[in-house]
C-alpha cells in the first residue's frame, strides 16, 4: 500500500485533470493498490477471437442509473450472509496452473551483513510498471534491516540511520503491534526481521506490497520479504515525517496477516490512526472531509480529486472510534472481527459502552453530529473528539430541491427559523452496482471487495456432445490491469482449472495480477478504460468454446479475483448458454445447481436506509434528536418558535456506491 509527501498530495489535488488515470492517485498518509496477485511470466496478449468460436459479439448495450426494474429489491441480511473467501495467492496460482508451488522462499535467516548490496523490485505507480534498484544494507537489529538505495545512500548519515532505526526498534515496532496485532513472521524469508528499503521514489512517499510476501513463482516482482519501501525524497531519514510513514506502513504489514481482506478505507484509516497513537499527528487531509462531509466512508477512490477527502475522513472516523468505543484493547479485534467488511462489529463493540446503538450507520451519525458540535457536554460525551481541525459548517436548506447524497456521506441542512414542519421525502430504493439484469428481474453478482476471491460454479455432462460453446451476457467494472475476472473449467472436480480465452479476455499482465492467463479487466464494452475516468460498463455477449473438453463431465467457474486497496463494480452474469446441450438460463428462477462463493443472485436494487439527526438550539442547550424514516424514506421533523435546528442527512445503506437523493418540504405553521 502506498502513501505519498504532503507536497506531492497538493500538487496532484491541484492538476488531478493531467494525471495518468491508469494507475492509483495517492495522498498523504495514503495506500493505494500494488502489484501482489498470483502470475506467470508476461506473454503478449492475444487480439483474434479464438478459432473455434464465430465472432458473433452483439453491439455493447449502455446501463442506466435506473435503480427499477419491477423486481423486489435484495435482502441486505443475504449479502450481509454472502461472502467472498480470502485471496490465498499461492493456492489460486497453483489452482489456475496446476503447478505446484512453495509457501517459503527460504526457512533460515538472510544470511546478510552491513554493507551488502541485494537488487529489489520497486513498483513504479506513475508508469504503471516496475523495476529494478540496488540498495545497501546500512542497519541490521533485532526487528529490522534497513536498505538505502546505493545511488544515494552515501548522502544520508550514519547517525540518522541509526536514530530513526532505533525509534522504530523501541517506540513504533511494539506500539503498533500492542494496538493492531502482529506481521507475518518469519514468514517468506524464513526471517522474523522485517526490511524497509529507502529509494528515491517517484509518485509515492512510500508503500507496502503483500506481493512481496510471496515467492516469485506466484508474483515474478516479488522480493520474497515482509518488507515496506519508503521514498526518501518525500519522508527524509533525520526528520519526524519519516517514523510517522514507518508507523503508517507498518499497520499495512500487521493488517495483511491479521486480515486479508481489510478494506481500503478501514485499513487506511487505522495507518493514519497508527502515525496519530505513534504521537506524530495529524497527516493534513482531515480539513479536506469537515470542508466537504459527503464523502463516502465506507470505500476508496483512485480518482486525484477525492482521495486526500477519503484519507481525511478515514482518519476522523477511525479517530471518534477509538476515543469513543476501542481505545488501545479494541483496534485488533476489529481487524480480526473484518469490521471493514462487516460493520455490524462496529456496533456489537459500541453496544458495550451505549446499549442505544443499534447499527453502524448509528456510529456514523453520531460521529457526524460530532463534526458538527464537538461538544463533550452533550448527552453521554457521545459527540466529541480529538484531532478535529475545526467543526464542519451547515449550509441553509433549500427547500423543494433534490438533493444527491453519498452513501454513509452527511449533508449538513440549517432549517428555517419559525414554527415550521418538515417533510423529508428520502429515495427508497438504490442500484446496486449502476446496472440491472440484462434481461428479465434477476442476474449473478460478483460482489466487491478487497484481498478477495468469488466463484459462480455448475456442473455439466459434455459426454455425449462433439462440440460445445459457452455463451453469456456480462457486465463488469473492475480495476483495470490490478483485479481479474475469469471463466474456467476444471475436469478434475475442482482440483485445477484452465481458463478460457473469450472475445473481450486479456493476456497482457503487468502488474503480475493475472494468475489465469485469460483476464477479463477494466470495463466491459470499452477496452483499456480505466474504472475512475467516469465510464460506466456496458452489457456485452461473450462466447467461449468448450470443444476442447467433450466426452467428460465438466464444471464451469466464473471468477473475480481483486487485490487490496481499491476494487470497483464488480461483475454481472446473466442468460448462460450451451448451445448444443439445449441448456438456458437467464436466472429467473434460483437453480441450486448454481454455486456461489462470494457470487449472489440480485434483482440490482437495494432498499435506500436513512439515519438522520436533528441538532437543536434550545435557549442555551444543544439537543439531539434521532428522526426515524419510514419504509418509504419519509419523515416529519418540528422546529419550534424560538429555536434554531440543523439537519444531518445520512444516506446509509451498505455494499454500494451509487448516490441517493432526497427532497426536503416545509410547512410553516
Amino acid at each position: 500500500m502506498f502513501r505519498i509527501s504532503p507536497f506531492i498530495f497538493i500538487l496532484i489535488f491541484l492538476t488531478a485533470c493531467t494525471l495518468p488515470f491508469n494507475q492509483p492517485i495517492l495522498t498523504e498518509g495514503a495506500t493505494v493498490p500494488r502489484p501482489q496477485n498470483a502470475a506467470t511470466a508476461p506473454v503478449e496478449e492475444q487480439t483474434e477471437p479464438p478459432t473455434a468460436i464465430p465472432d458473433t459479439q452483439t453491439q455493447p448495450t449502455d446501463i442506466q442509473n435506473d435503480t427499477t426494474n419491477g423486481a423486489t429489491t435484495d435482502n441486505l441480511e443475504e449479502l450481509a450472509n454472502t461472502t467472498p473467501a480470502d485471496r490465498d495467492q499461492v493456492a489460486l496460482v497453483e489452482a489456475l496452473t496446476g503447478n505446484d508451488l512453495p509457501e517459503f522462499a527460504r526457512t533460515e535467516p538472510l544470511d546478510v551483513q552491513v554493507g551488502d548490496t541485494e537488487t529489489f523490485w520497486v513498483s513504479d505507480i506513475l508508469n504503471d510498471s516496475n523495476y529494478e534498484v540496488d540498495a545497501r544494507l546500512r542497519y541490521a537489529g533485532p526487528h529490522v534491516l534497513m536498505y538505502f538505495e546505493t545511488a544515494v545512500d552515501d548522502q544520508i548519515r550514519q547517525e540518522d540511520i541509526d536514530r530513526a532505526a532505533q525509534e522504530f526498534e523501541e517506540r513504533i515496532y511494539p506500539r503498533n503491534r500492542a494496538l493492531f496485532g502482529e506481521e507475518l513472521s518469519p514468514g517468506v524469508d524464513g526471517d522474523t526481521r522485517l526490511t524497509i528499503l529507502n529509494i528515491t521514489l517517484q509518485g509515492a512517499g512510500g508503500y507496502f506490497s503483500s506481493a512481496d510476501s510471496v515467492v516469485q513463482e506466484v508474483n515474478r516482482f516479488s522480493n520474497e520479504r515482509e518488507m515496506f519501501v519508503v521514498g526518501l525524497n518525500s519522508f527524509p531519514v533525520g526528520e519526524s515525517s519519516y517514523g510517522s510513514v514507518l508507523a503508517h506502513e507498518f499497520q499495512h504489514m500487521i493488517h495483511w496477516h491479521e486480515q486479508r481482506r481489510g478494506p481500503a478505507w478501514f485499513n487506511e484509516g487505522l495507518s493514519t490512526l497508527a502515525e496519530d497513537l505513534n504521537d506524530f499527528g495529524d497527516d493534513n487531509t482531515t480539513i479536506l472531509h469537515i470542508q466537504n462531509p459527503d464523502i463516502q466512508l465506507t470505500t476508496w477512490s483512485n480518482n486525484a480529486a477525492q482521495t486526500g477527502q477519503h484519507y481525511g475522513t478515514s482518519q476522523l472516523f477511525m479517530r471518534y472510534v477509538y476515543e469513543q468505543y476501542a481505545q488501545d484493547g479494541g483496534l485488533a479485534q476489529l481487524i480480526q472481527d473484518d469490521a471493514g467488511n462487516n460493520l455490524a462489529a462496529f456496533a456489537t463493540m459500541a453496544q458495550q459502552t451505549r446499549p442505544d446503538i443499534n447499527s453502524f450507520a448509528d456510529i456514523v451519525a453520531d460521529w457526524a453530529v460530532a463534526n458538527l458540535v464537538n461538544n463533550p457536554s452533550i448527552d453521554d460525551g457521545r459527540y466529541a473528539y480529538s484531532l478535529l481541525p475545526e467543526t464542519t459548517t451547515p449550509v441553509d436548506l433549500e427547500l423543494n430541491t433534490i438533493n444527491d447524497i453519498n452513501q454513509f456521506g452527511a449533508d449538513y441542512l440549517t432549517l428555517p427559523t419559525g414554527t415550521t414542519t418538515l417533510t423529508f421525502d428520502g429515495s427508497d430504493t438504490v442500484s446496486l452496482t449502476g446496472a440491472t439484469p440484462n434481461s428479465g428481474q434477476y442476474a449473478w453478482w460478483s460482489n466487491r471487495g478487497d484481498d478477495s476471491v468469488s466463484t459462480l460454479t455448475r456442473s455439466f455432462d459434455l459426454r455425449d456432445l462433439t462440440q460445445a460453446t459457452l455463451q453469456f451476457s456480462l457486465w463488469h467494472e473492475i480495476e483495470y490491469n490490478w483485479d481479474y475476472g475469469y471463466v474456467a473449467v476444471s475436469t478434475d472436480s475442482g482440483e485445477t482449472w484452465t481458463t478460457l480465452e473469450g472475445q473481450t479476455t486479456t493476456k497482457e499482465d503487468p502488474q503480475g495480477n493475472n494468475a489465469g492467463t485469460y483476464g477479463l479487466t477494466g470495463i466491459s464494452g470499452k477496452p483499456g478504460i480505466e474504472t475512475d475516468q467516469g465510464e460506466v460498463g456496458q452489457w456485452i455477449e461473450e462466447q467461449m468454446d468448450l470443444t476442447p473438453f467433450v466426452g467428460q463431465e465438466i464444471q464451469v467457474r466464473f471468477w473475480l479475483i481483486q487485490d487490496d486497496a481499491y476494487n470497483a463494480n464488480g461483475m454481472l452474469i446473466d442468460d448462460v448458454r450451451i448451445p448444443e446441450l439445449d441448456y438456458v438460463d437467464d436466472f429467473e428462477e434460483a437453480d441450486e445447481s448454481w454455486e456461489g462463493q462470494g457470487f449472489v443472485r440480485t434483482t440490482g436494487t437495494l432498499p435506500q436506509q436513512w439515519t438522520l439527526r436533528l441538532v437543536k438550539e434550545v435557549g442555551s442547550e444543544t439537543i439531539v434528536e434521532s428522526v426515524e424514516t419510514n419504509e418509504a424514506g419519509q419523515a416529519n421533523i418540528s422546529v419550534n418558535d424560538g429555536e434554531t435546528g440543523v439537519l444531518v442527512v445520512v444516506a446509509s445503506t451498505p455494499y454500494t456506491t451509487q448516490t441517493a437523493t432526497y427532497t426536503i418540504q416545509s410547512e410553516t405553521r
